[in-house]
């Protein structure tokens, strides 16, 4: 139908639809208060959407069902009785000729209502769920099960009881509302069930979920008549011929209001528009519950959840708890799409969320635009196979979404291998900038990819935006459900100088970092963290390079800064690679304080590998940004260790342009070579401390750091860095500040009023 609702925007090399129409979807609209049935006769529903006979039951076709607020035939047990009699209605057989029933005597008890108020519960009925009520004298319940024809025991000419259910979840909702409008208290729970042994039960239905009516599936009817719930046992399937699916669009739905809980929801095979298998928009803020979503076939976009469109100056803001969602096939598929013209904006808990199948891009959580105040908890968010397959792609403002206790991988392994692919953990980038406050980030697991082969793989990849990470572990390959090996590998790739990445008490950054025994390395380069914009890395224990698959034309890098950072308290280590660095450090344009980047009680390990080609180094400082600049950059109270290699040098400049601002208290140790400065090699800390050209340097030793042991950077009481800092630097030619406390939260300097120690460790 020439659905074209979303418009494009560049994502990476991949067009991405936006909204057309203010995201209103031509064809997919329904009445809110009109009920699709595509199992009734004359397409099922009220007739003027709640009016009139607003107390129709089942929404079947001809009147064989209809009830009103007048007249009940459609009700009767037998339906041949046009008054609703005691006689007729007492009649305890008139609705058992299916065979499958086998609670005729309960069936008896709870058959008539005459002279009981609307509402009221049946006499005799012992549903625990309380849903079988009286309705203008008869017992009419809200149940709808396999139907009649497919082997169960669902009609819609039924009255919707336990033992005599519905065939139809459209008729289910019917009847539900012709509840509320007898005053039964809201909501009503429509109970949606297999029977006959049908299992899964498939209803193809285009459904409106209308307010106050909770959708319950996972439920079965065994031949007793018992009415069970387990979801996932019993497959309780809806599946729609619409682009948008099963729709919840009436603003007035709460989280309480309406609950839909326990289905299988199937999208549309659409090879043309963009395609969601389940629909919440406009202002619309249900709770879905334990539902398992999967997206249809569509020549464009294909997603399981799509949250959309709010009205004007409103929210639109489902719960979505403990759900297992997937994209469809499609050129671009994710799970959950949300973004639009207005804020749209999930709150995503627990649940497992996977970019489906994708020629293109597939991503977990896809956030385009608007989505500001997004909060995503304890999930699982995957993107999938896609040649590009991203975990969670936000773009746009970033204002208040938060991610807390999540595993995000970018994706498996890429078709082509090695030479083919890029996966990302989590995206955040704009064409034009993010805006707002930064993305917040905290207590989750973040990995581009934990198996197979991919070209490019990033745990975090920043672009003009800005984020907040915390207490998170970081990585670009991974290796937790198998050898994973990358072309080129990230753990945090900040992008672009209007990026802004703060990382603060993370337990692990790194580009690659193998466990369980299983494998993980890059062939070309890998990188802990690359910082660019101005940036904040602070008491991580743990940022590594990670280790090159091929040593000889490898590169490793811990941390590679271009742009102004601050970097305190952290242990920054190299890899197994032909040439590795702890730090690689280009100036740029200063910070506030005057002093550029500022690099402050680290440990600082070039780490390497063996052989007669390779070389490693503590830190290396490149020639400035843009050409010719004043020094910059201040390393203070480090310990610098040249690594492992044949070839090694504690701290190197590159070339006449790379000067750092100040070298202070720093530990330089680990090589013949302790500074090149410009070619010349400086092999005593005296000769360091008396460099006239270039960097301020003062305070420099050289000994053995005395570390606890083998992964343990705390220094033991016999170390030469013990006291051996500065707490701040002279303010000429700019004034740096310790950190006022160690890698592990203890104050410093430590007794109060000592000099603090060198590294990140304060002994105690």
């Amino acid at each position: 139908m020439g659905n074209r609702w979303l418009g494009l925007v560049l994502v990476g090399v991949v067009a991405v639809a936006g909204c057309g129409d203010n995201g209103h979807l031509p064809g997919g609209a329904v009445d809110a208060a009109t009920e699709i049935d595509a199992g009734d006769g004359d397409g099922g529903g009220t007739g003027d959407g709640g009016g009139g006979d607003g107390a129709t039951v089942d929404g079947s076709g001809g009147d064989g069902g209809a009830v009103d607020a007048a007249a009940v035939d459609g009700a009767v047990v037998d339906g041949a009785t046009p008054d609703g009699s005691a006689a007729d209605a007492s009649v305890a057989d008139a609705s058992m000729t299916d065979a499958s029933m086998a609670d005729a005597s309960s069936d008896a008890a709870v058959a008539t209502c005459v002279g009981m108020p609307n509402g009221s519960i049946c006499p005799g009925s012992s549903d625990p769920n309380m849903a079988e009520r009286c309705l203008t004298n008869v017992c009419v319940g809200t149940y709808v099960s396999t139907p009649t024809g497919a082997g169960g025991v669902g009609n819609n000419a039924n009255p919707g009881t336990r033992a005599q259910p519905k065939a139809t979840i459209g008729a289910g909702i019917t009847t539900a509302r012709a509840l509320l409008g007898a005053s039964v208290a809201a909501p009503v729970t429509v109970f949606v069930g297999i029977s006959g042994g049908i299992n899964p039960t498939n209803f193809a239905e285009n459904l409106v979920v209308p307010n106050n009516v909770h959708i319950s599936g996972g439920w079965a009817r065994d031949t007793a008549g018992a009415w069970t719930r387990a979801i996932g046992t019993n497959v309780t399937r809806v599946t729609s011929n619409q682009d948008l699916g099963l729709l919840i669009e009436d603003s007035a739905i709460t989280r309480s209001s309406v609950v839909v809980s326990g289905l299988a929801v199937q999208g549309s095979s659409n090879n043309a528009d963009d395609t969601c298998a389940l629909t919440v928009r406009d202002d619309a803020d249900p709770t879905l519950d334990q539902l398992t979503v999967v997206g249809g076939r569509s020549g464009t976009l294909s997603a399981g959840i799509c949250v959309v469109r709010g009205a004007a100056g409103a929210l639109t803001r489902p719960l979505i708890q403990n759900c297992t969602v997937t994209g469809g096939p499609g050129p671009i598929s994710a799970a959950v799409r949300t973004g639009n013209t207005f804020l749209a904006l999930p709150e995503i808990r627990g649940g497992n969320l996977t970019g489906g199948e994708a020629g293109q891009t597939s991503i977990g959580f896809f956030c385009m635009n608007l989505c500001s105040g997004t909060i995503i908890e304890n999930a699982t968010l995957t993107g999938g196979d896609a040649p590009d397959a991203q975990g969670v792609q936000i773009t746009g403002d970033t204002t208040g979404i938060r991610i807390s206790g999540a595993t995000i991988v970018g994706g498996g392994p890429a078709v082509g291998g090695l030479g083919a692919g890029i996966r990302t953990g989590l995206e955040v980038s704009s064409a034009t900038g993010c805006g707002g406050q930064p993305l917040e980030v905290s207590g989750s697991t973040i990995v581009a990819m934990n198996r197979g082969q991919t070209e490019i793989a990033r745990g975090v990849h920043v672009e003009r935006c800005a984020v907040n990470l915390t207490t998170s572990l970081i990585v670009g390959v991974g290796s937790s459900a198998g050898p994973a090996r990358a072309g080129s590998a990230r753990g945090i790739f900040c992008e672009t100088a209007t990026s802004r990445c703060n990382l603060t008490q993370n337990s692990q950054i790194a580009g690659s970092s193998g466990s369980g025994g299983n494998t993980a390395d890059a062939s070309i380069s890998t990188i802990a963290a690359v910082l660019e914009g101005v940036s904040t890395l602070s008491r991580t224990p743990v940022v590594f390079s990670g280790d090159c698959n091929n040593t000889a034309m490898g590169n490793a890098v811990g941390v590679r800064v271009t742009g102004s950072a601050r970097i305190d308290n952290n242990v920054i280590l190299g890899g197994a690679c032909g040439g590795s660095t702890g730090m690689e450090f280009t100036p740029a344009p200063v910070i506030s304080s005057g002093a550029g980047t500022e690099v402050v009680n680290n440990h600082i390990d070039g780490r390497g590998a063996a052989g007669n080609g390779a070389n490693s180094r503590g830190v290396l400082v490149n020639g400035g940004v843009g050409g010719a600049l004043a020094p910059s950059g201040s390393f203070v109270n480090n310990t610098i260790l040249a690594g492992t290699a044949m070839n090694r040098t504690v701290f190197e400049e590159s070339g006449l342009l790379a000067d750092p601002l100040q070298l202070r208290n720093n530990n330089l140790f680990g090589a013949a070579t302790l500074y090149r400065d410009d070619n010349t090699n400086l092999t005593t800390t005296a000769m360091v401390n008396a460099m006239t050209l270039g960097p301020v340097a003062t305070g420099n030793i050289s000994a053995d750091p005395m570390l606890m042991g083998a992964g343990n950077f705390h220094l033991m009481v016999t170390s030469p860095n013990l006291n051996a800092g500065l707490a701040s630097t002279p303010m000429i030619p700019a004034q740096v500040f310790a950190p006022r406390a160690d890698f592990d939260g203890d104050a410093r300097p430590n007794p109060t009023g000592a000099m603090p120690d060198i590294g990140p460790d304060e002994t105690n």
